[in-house]
């Protein structure tokens, strides 16, 4: 009886070994893209939702804003400052409410922003539920405690109004647009990378209690 004997060449060996290795790598690599698209999601969350709560906490507040500046003058209800301290480096926007509701405005609020240069603080929006004064310089609570520590991780906060020829606010609303960012400071990725995502968000908050006329 003939038997017959098979064999594995050394070049089918090769072949087999490639193609194995090109199997292995495709499967690394995809690997490690479903890593780090589940980091960039769960970071790119986390900053959402970081921004979300702040302009929550903003739309519940400037609401309040109460006044008219046609008649009162400009940044009599709201003003929006770049580098005001305390902040120094950042904007801050103030608007005026009317606490006892009896009709007349009476308490100061603001928020500003730390931006990554800042000497404390960095990166931050700080809440100021009763100023000093008109320039909340000073607030109740001291800036920068936990108590109005608002959002961290912020890259970016522009405050804005409609404002007429005089500077007046001349609609009852202003917008607010925040952009946070995993690493603010960006290092060693720079900001809205796969490994270091941002998220920018904007928003127009109604002021019903502030007359334009």
């Amino acid at each position: 009886m003939n038997q017959k004997l098979s064999s594995i060449t050394l070049l089918e060996l090769l072949i087999a070994i490639l193609l194995l290795s090109i199997i292995v790598l495709d499967l690394g690599n995809i690997d490690l893209f479903s890593r780090s698209h589940v980091i960039s999601s769960d970071r790119r969350a986390k900053i959402d939702n970081e921004i979300s709560l702040a302009l929550v906490h903003m739309g519940k507040q400037i609401m309040n804003a109460f006044g008219n500046e046609i008649i009162s003058g400009a940044d009599t209800v709201v003003s929006v400052v770049a580098n005001n301290p305390p902040s120094d480096d950042g904007n801050t926007i103030r608007f005026k409410i009317d606490s006892d509701n009896n009709g007349t405005a009476d308490t100061w609020r603001a928020y500003l922003y730390h931006n990554n240069s800042a000497p404390s603080g960095k990166n931050q929006i700080w809440y100021c539920p009763q100023c000093s004064d008109s320039t909340c310089a000073t607030c109740t609570p001291v800036w920068g405690t936990s108590d109005n520590i608002i959002a961290r991780n912020i890259s970016s906060f522009t405050p804005s109004k409609p404002v007429d020829a005089s500077n007046r606010l001349n609609k009852s609303y202003i917008t607010i647009e925040i952009q946070a960012c995993w690493d603010p400071d960006g290092a060693p990725y720079a900001c809205n990378t796969p490994n270091n995502p941002s998220v920018t968000m904007k928003a127009n908050i109604n002021m019903p209690a502030v007359s334009t006329n």
